[in-house]
C-alpha cells in the first residue's frame, strides 16, 4: 500500500431504507493500479445503483464532520460500516459490529485501533457528477465544501440549461489556473473529433455607455449611482446590479479602473453577430488569446455587474463553429462534465459517475473509462466509481485497476464482485456473462448449450448429474428476454428446463 492512495475497500448496510443488508467490495487488495482506479457497479433497474452512490457520497460527508464536531450528524439511515484505505492507513467508520450482531456507538478504527481524536487522513475532495435530473445527489451540502456537485440539476426538482452553461465556464475558467488541465480540455476536444479552438462569448449590455471606447471612471460610477438618467427605470427602483457595485466600490475601488480600462479594450475587438448586424459580440479563443489570468477574472466581474451577458461555449468542427447549447446532448454532456472534473480534482478524491453512457455513442461509451484513466492519470491515488447499464463500457475496464460490482434483486437487493478481465470482450460476451442477458442467437449461448448437450450424451450411470444441474441453473439465471419468440435457442432450453426440471 502506497502513500496517497485512497481507495475505497468495503461497504456494508444493514436496516437501510435502500439496502436491507448488503456486503459491497468495491477494491481488489491484489490489484496495484498504476492509474486510477475505476469500480463499475452494474445492475438492473431498481437494484439501488444511484442511491448506492448517494450513500458512498453521505457516508464521506458525515465522516468529514465527525472528524471536525466529534459527533455523528446521520445523514445515512440504518447500521453501517464503511472501509478505505488513505496515506498508508486502513480506516472504518462503523456505527456497527457485523461480526458480533452489536450496535456501537459510531467510531473511527484505524489498523485496528480506535481512535479517540480527529487526527485522521479523509479524501481531499468528493466530486459526483451525472448528466440525468434523476440523480440522487445532494446538489448542495451547507458546510461541505469538499463536496462539489457537477451534475445537471440547480435544485432537487429542476435544471436550467443557461445556469449549467454558467456553471460549466465558471468551472473552466476555474481549470485555466492549471496548465495541465488547459491541455487535458484539448484532449476531451480532440476525443469528440473538434479543433484545437474553444471560444467564449460575451453581448454586451448597455453597449452604448460601457463600450463606445472611451468610457471613463466617472461615467462608469455615475451609470450605476444615477441609474435612472441611462434606463427607463424610477430613482426607487435599481437594477439588482446596484448592490453588488456598492459592496465593489467599498471593497475593492482599485478594480473600478481596471474595470473601465477592460471595457474599452473589449470595444476594440467587438464583432456583428452577422455582416451589417448592429449586435455585437466580444468573443476569445482559449488556446489563442492574449487576456491574462486577471482579464478573464474581470470578466466574471463585469457578468456580476449585468454590464457583459451570460457568456456562452463555442467550438469548431470541420470548419464550422455552434455553441455547445447547440451541440448533440452527448457533446454536451461529455465536455461539461470533463471541464467540471478538471477544475474540481484533487489528489485522493472519491469521484462518483452516475450512468455516464447516457446520449453517448457506443464508440464514445467503448472508451469512455480508458480516456477517464488517461485524462487523470495523475491522480492515481484517486477511486473512480461509476454506476452503468453499458455493456460497452465493461469491454473497456483494464483488470489491474478495475473493478466490477454486480447488483441483483430478489426477495432483497444483493451484490456479488465478478472475477472477470474483461477488457476486449465483444458485446455478446459481455451480454452473457456479466449481464446475464444474452442476445438472440448469441454464440456463448451456443456454447453453453454445446457443453450441457455434451454432458446428456453421456449414459445416464455416467452422467456427471453435478455439473450438468450447475449448468441448468445457471441458464436458468439468465435474462431470456432478449432472446426472439423465432429464435430456434429459446425452444432448445425450454425443452432442457422442462427435460431436467428435477435435476
Amino acid at each position: 500500500m502506497q502513500k496517497h492512495d485512497f481507495k475505497v475497500i468495503n461497504l456494508k448496510l444493514k436496516d437501510n431504507n435502500i439496502f436491507d443488508d448488503i456486503d459491497i467490495n468495491f477494491f481488489d487488495k491484489n490489484d496495484h493500479p498504476s492509474e486510477p482506479y475505476t469500480t463499475l457497479i452494474i445492475g438492473p433497474n431498481g437494484t439501488g445503483k444511484s442511491n448506492l452512490l448517494r450513500i458512498l457520497v453521505l457516508l464521506f460527508i458525515e465522516l468529514k464532520e465527525f472528524k471536525k464536531n466529534k459527533k455523528r450528524t446521520g445523514r445515512v439511515q440504518g447500521k453501517f460500516c464503511l472501509e478505505y484505505q488513505i496515506d498508508g492507513n486502513r480506516i472504518q467508520y462503523s456505527n456497527y459490529d457485523f461480526e458480533s450482531d452489536k450496535e456501537l456507538r459510531p467510531q473511527i478504527i484505524s489498523d485496528g485501533a480506535i481512535l479517540d481524536g480527529s487526527d485522521f487522513p479523509t479524501p481531499e475532495r468528493i466530486i459526483a457528477t451525472a448528466v440525468m435530473l434523476t440523480d440522487k445527489f445532494p446538489v448542495e451540502i451547507p458546510g461541505a465544501t469538499d463536496y462539489t456537485y457537477l451534475g445537471v440539476k440547480t435544485n432537487y426538482y429542476m435544471a436550467k440549461t443557461t445556469s449549467f452553461v454558467n456553471k460549466t465556464i465558471d468551472l473552466l475558467f476555474e481549470s485555466l489556473e492549471n496548465e495541465e488541465a488547459k491541455d487535458n480540455i484539448q484532449k476531451a476536444l480532440n476525443f469528440l473529433g473538434y479543433d484545437k479552438q474553444l471560444f467564449i462569448y460575451y453581448y454586451p449590455r448597455y453597449k452604448h455607455i460601457f463600450f463606445k471606447g472611451n468610457i471613463t471612471q466617472y461615467v462608469f460610477e455615475r451609470f450605476f449611482t444615477h441609474f435612472w438618467e441611462y434606463t427607463k427605470r424610477a430613482s426607487d427602483s435599481p437594477p439588482w446590479s446596484f448592490n453588488r457595485f456598492k459592496s465593489l466600490k467599498k471593497e475593492n475601488p482599485e478594480i473600478i479602473i481596471e474595470l473601465v480600462n477592460f471595457c474599452n479594450k473589449i470595444y476594440r475587438n467587438l464583432h456583428p453577430e452577422y455582416p451589417g448586424s448592429r449586435t455585437k459580440f466580444f468573443e476569445f479563443d482559449l488556446y489563442d488569446n492574449d487576456l491574462s489570468q486577471r482579464e478573464l477574472s474581470l470578466l466574471k466581474t463585469l457578468h456580476s455587474l449585468d454590464i457583459i451577458s451570460s457568456p456562452s461555449i463555442g467550438f469548431k468542427k470541420l470548419d464550422k463553429v455552434f455553441e455547445l447549447q447547440h451541440s448533440s446532448s452527448g457533446e454536451y454532456h461529455f465536455i461539461s462534465s470533463f471541464i467540471g472534473l478538471l477544475a474540481k480534482i484533487k489528489y485522493n478524491s472519491l469521484i462518483v459517475i452516475d450512468e455516464p453512457e447516457n446520449s453517448l455513442h457506443p464508440n464514445w461509451q467503448m472508451k469512455y473509462i480508458s480516456f477517464l484513466k488517461e485524462l487523470f492519470k495523475n491522480y492515481r491515488d484517486s477511486h473512480i466509481i461509476i454506476t452503468s447499464h453499458s455493456h460497452f463500457m465493461v469491454s473497456d475496464l483494464a483488470k489491474e485497476s478495475s473493478s466490477i460490482v454486480g447488483l441483483n434483486k430478489t426477495d432483497k437487493i444483493v451484490a456479488s464482485n465478478i472475477p472477470a478481465n474483461t477488457y476486449g470482450w465483444s458485446a455478446e460476451e459481455i451480454l452473457m456473462k456479466i449481464f446475464k442477458t444474452p442476445s438472440s442467437r448469441n454464440y456463448y449461448l451456443t456454447q453453453e448449450l454445446g457443453k450441457i448437450f455434451e454432458l446428456i450424451s453421456h449414459e445416464p450411470n455416467e452422467r456427471n448429474y453435478g455439473e450438468l444441474k450447475r449448468r441448468i441453473n445457471d441458464l436458468k439465471n439468465l435474462d431470456l428476454s432478449g432472446l426472439s419468440d423465432d429464435d430456434p435457442l429459446k425452444d432448445v432450453i425450454n425443452t432442457l428446463f422442462k427435460k431436467f426440471k428435477d435435476v
